[in-house]
């Protein structure tokens, strides 16, 4: 699925300028908005979006266990696709 949702963009933005600050109050609030974003994207967006890489960058990073556990609560109720096999 190709990217087309501008909240993927948004939350990129966020992640950008989180990257920019030093390790604090507004650079855990910005990346708290960022995963408030992304939990609200539907799941196809979310799984297919090019911004997927630098969340998960910085969830490595985050010290704050509720925003990390937002994240991962978010693809653990993702629905795998079935395969398609073609003859």
């Amino acid at each position: 699925m190709r990217e087309t949702n501008d909240s993927t963009s948004g939350i990129k933005v966020v992640l950008q300028i989180a990257d920019g600050l030093n390790t604090g109050i507004a650079q855990l609030a910005l990346l708290n908005a960022a995963v408030e974003k992304a939990v609200r994207l539907c799941d196809e967006v979310l799984s297919a979006s090019s911004t997927l890489d630098l969340l998960w960058t910085w969830e490595v990073r985050c010290e704050d266990r509720a925003i990390v556990d937002a994240l991962a609560t978010k693809f653990m109720q993702i629905q795998p696709k079935a395969a398609t096999t073609s003859n």
